[in-house]
Formats: C-alpha cells, structure tokens, sequence
C-alpha cells in the first residue's frame, strides 16, 4: 500500500560554529531577555570549528565540523523536532511500496555555483554517505540508490515503514569532490565556506541565504570542549552545541537549551539467565524503576523518562504509553509471583533444549558455576544475587547506575553494581559474562530497533532475538502489526528496559532566541 509523505518544504540550518570577539555597535538589532532587559545583538556571529579536521560531510570527524555541515549542504529530507522528515531538496517522496522509496528532487533546486541539482548527484553523495561513519548506521536498510528524470529510488534491505526518516544524508556535487580532506564539495546550503577568510558566507541561491541577515559567520579554530566553552563565556564565540556523550554537564552563564536526541539509555538484560528467563521478573526490573527520578538526577534533568522504546516525541509513536516515569514497585511482588520461582537445575535444563538463540555466550561451564552458587537453585528471584555491569569513566552513566541500584534494591531485588573499563565492559557483554548491563544507544531517526532484535547487534546482548518482542517487531517493521501492538508485545516481553533518552544542550549569546536547535539541526534559523 503506498505510504505519501505529505510534507512542508522548509530550509534547515544547523551546526557547530566557532569565532573571533565580536563588535557590537549601536545600531544592531535588540531582543528582550527573560527579565526583560534589551540585549544587543553581535554585529558578526562567531561560531566554533577545527581546522584540523575536513569540512567533507563524509569524512569530518569532529562534532563540531559535523554539525556546521547542515549549513554547508542540504539533505533531500530533514527529520525535525519529532524526527519526521521534512522535504529540503525533494519535492515529494513516496513510499511506492514497503522496499521502495520515489523522491522527486526540486525542479529549482540548485548548487550555490548555480548549476542544478541532479540524480547523479545524490545517487554518488547517497553512496558517499553509505560507506561514511557519519551515515552508515542510518542507511544500513538502504541497499541501493538509482535516478532517473529527476525521480531518484530507494531500495530497502527489508521493509519499514518510516524508512524515508533516514535520508538526510547531505548532497554534494559531484564533479567538485576531489577528494582531498583540505577541500570540501560545493553544495547547497544558506552558507558557502570561505577558506582563505576564515568564514562562511550566505549563499544568495539558497531561499534562506539570500534574505540572510546573518550575512557573514566568523569561524575560530578550537580543539576542545573547554575550549569551546570558554570561548563562549568570554564572548569569542556566540554559539555552542554539547551533545554530553562524555557525562560532563558544562556550566555556563550563556543562555542554554536542551535538545532532544535519539540517545536510548537502557537496562540491560541477560535472558539467558534462569533467574532473568521469565519475562515477568523481567517486568518487574521495569516496575521497580522511576524513570523521572533517573532521569532528574543522574542527567540533571538533561534526559525525558522513557514511557515507550521509541523516543517520547516521536511522530509514529504519539499518544503510546507502555511503561510509567515513576516507579510502580507495588506491582513487583506481583509480577515475582506470576514468575513464581526460579527453575530448578532440571527445569533449566529443559528450558535451554527448548528455547530457541538467545544473544549471549554462556557457556556450560558458567552455568555450572551458577548453579553450584545456588543461583539456579534459589527459591525466590529476590534471593538471587544479581551483577549490574557498566562502563565507567562517565559520571553521569556513574550517577544512573547509583540511583538505579538503589531503586532495584528497594524493591527486593539484591543488585550489586560491576564498573568495568570500557574494553573490558565489551568484552563481558560479547562473552554473555553478566547479568544486567547499562547500555546505550544512539538510534536512527525511523528508530531502527534492529540493533536489539538481530542475533550479532549492538544492543541484543542477553536477548532473545526469536522471542516475541523480536518477532513482533519484524511485523511491525513489515505492515502486519501497529507501533501500538508492537509496544504491548514489547511490554510483556520486556527483553530490555528503556530508562531514558538523554538530550543535549545548546548554549549562547541571550541575543540569539531565533536558533532552536534540534538533534539534526543544531543551528536551525541561523541566517535569522
């Protein structure tokens, strides 16, 4: 059945920047603050890069040249806010059946050196992209790409119905790629990169560069966050993006935003285990958790409790509700009856020749072990002692992992925290050598869960990739069941338990309200 992508053509900017000290005269522009003083506005915006590394989309290698693309380059599509696409260089796209996506490109739709968009153009950036570090994980289910009279065809590895989520992948005109990291591609984008000057400037054949008011943006070369950031306190830049992947919540006296990411922070779990085997113990590991307090304390309010596995804002989930922000622990007692006990050694026994592959490596020996711990042989789940293994070294992960011990814990469970260095950490998942872990996740914008259900992903460590979660999702993924039936299957399988999504934060000058960043255009309404 054909799927229109109905959308409103807008013009996204976006990214990271950096700069030089601003002259701020008289007579710019004015906006009122929270409390209601005037703040003049920088003559010049100054915004943060590297001159170490490529302004190429495809092989820049730090955030900070990675998000100053979207102003260099346009994508057919943008996911926005809620990570539905919007058409930026397409007409239209239409999903003609469910492996199959028609783009039509923009008639008027040209490079900033005049010349037209064409297929060829995004057939070579969409195969670019493919093979890019930057891209490849989102266009993992695109197989292939083939143009033909400005409609340009994509063709899924398997069926998804959001599959246009995933082509934002920025065009580039061929024949200018030479391929040298000191030279970036011509593109599409309100800005054009000045090398020689140090700056961008508004591209006049791009809808928004042409009525920018922003008509210059100075780029300063820094190399580190701290960096970045006392730069913008002592006002040598006028705009910052942190994407807090490293734990550290910056402090900053600049007015700040948060951004929502597709960033899935979860528990975890090892279903291979004869005391996690049931998924009403796993059920209660869900109920025991307080999601908003989590996510208040650990991410100091950087983070949206987890109501679903799909982000809270995401359009196809809208309105679906599977788990609470706040703890339900009344229901665990509940759900450890439903689960009874754990099974015997015999029982366990059984149950293994049974079930089908589960994602983890534990070997006979390690079974063996447990039991003669008693773990296999215990008479209550709570009376198992369970390991908690995470990577260390992130203070925020650290901060999560301390609270959440102490919720499980206050619910009966006996949850004992394993930090591992980050190597370390992988090499017991890949071994199946835990019992839970904390894991996280940065998803696509179709918010692929592949990665959880596919034997060999990188979150389905201890799940069960045949299960009924797995299978409801490949129906999902296939047009046989709704986001809201798969998110009830998910809820009773409970392979792993979402706890949050992280967010970003933007950070600048009190002047600039005009931004609103957004994960994929951290920068949006810059030209102003």
């Amino acid at each position: 059945m054909k799927r229109i992508l109905s959308l409103l053509s807008c013009l996204l900017l976006t990214l990271a920047f950096v700069g030089c000290r601003a002259v701020t005269p008289s007579g710019s522009d004015t906006t009122p603050t929270d409390n209601g003083d005037a703040v003049t506005a920088p003559e010049t915006l100054c915004l943060a890069y590297n001159r170490e590394d490529t302004l190429d989309p495809f092989s820049a290698a730090t955030q900070l040249n990675v998000c100053l693309s979207p102003l260099l380059y346009e994508p057919l599509l943008r996911p926005g806010t809620d990570f539905s696409p919007t058409l930026v260089l397409a007409q239209s796209a239409e999903q003609t059946d469910s492996t199959r996506i028609a783009v039509t490109l923009r008639a008027n739709a040209v490079f900033s050196d005049g010349s037209a968009v064409t297929g060829d153009d995004v057939v070579y950036s969409f195969n670019k992209a493919k093979a890019s570090e930057n891209y490849r994980v989102a266009l993992s289910n695109v197989q292939a790409a083939s143009a033909k009279r400005g409609v340009i065809t994509f063709t899924l590895s398997s069926a998804d119905p959001n599959g246009s989520y995933n082509l934002y992948f920025p065009i580039i005109k061929r024949s200018t790629d030479t391929g040298a990291a000191s030279t970036a591609a011509v593109g599409s984008g309100a800005y054009v990169f000045q090398a020689d000057r140090q700056m961008l400037t508004a591209n006049p054949k791009n809808a928004a560069g042409a009525t920018a008011q922003n008509k210059e943006i100075k780029l300063l070369s820094l190399v580190s966050k701290d960096a970045v950031l006392q730069n913008l306190e002592n006002g040598s830049i006028h705009y910052m993006f942190n994407d807090l992947s490293d734990g550290n919540i910056p402090r900053t006296s600049a007015k700040d935003t948060a951004v929502d990411l597709p960033q899935l922070v979860y528990l975890g779990v090892n279903s291979g285990r004869a005391a996690l085997a049931a998924p009403a113990v796993r059920q209660a590991l869900s109920a025991a958790v307080d999601r908003t307090a989590l996510a208040a304390s650990s991410y100091a309010g950087r983070a949206l409790p987890a109501t679903t596995l799909f982000h809270p804002k995401w359009r196809p989930a809208a309105g679906l509700s599977a788990f609470s922000a706040g703890s339900e622990a009344g229901k665990v007692n509940e759900l450890l009856q439903t689960a009874q006990s754990v099974p015997t050694t015999a029982e366990t026994a059984a149950t293994d020749t049974a079930t089908t592959t589960v994602t983890t490596a534990t070997t006979t020996a390690e079974t063996a072990a447990t039991d003669a711990t008693g773990v296999a042989g215990a008479a209550s789940v709570k009376e198992v002692p369970l390991t908690l293994l995470y990577a260390s070294g992130n203070r925020c992960r650290e901060a999560l992992v301390k609270v959440l011990v102490q919720q499980l814990n206050q619910a009966g469970f006996q949850v004992t925290a394993q930090p591992a260095a980050y190597d370390d950490y992988k090499a017991q998942l890949a071994a199946g050598n835990f019992d839970l872990y904390i894991g996280e996740m940065r998803l696509t914008p179709s918010m692929n869960l592949f990665v959880f259900f596919r034997a060999g992903g990188a979150g389905a460590y201890g799940v069960n990739t045949a299960g009924e979660a797995a299978q409801s999702y490949a129906a999902y993924r296939a047009g046989e069941k709704t986001a809201a039936e798969f998110v009830a299957d998910f809820s009773r399988d409970m392979p792993y338990v979402p706890l949050c999504y992280r967010q970003g934060m933007a950070a600048g000058h009190a002047a600039l309200t005009y931004i609103t960043p957004s994960a994929y255009s951290v920068y949006d309404g810059i030209t102003h």
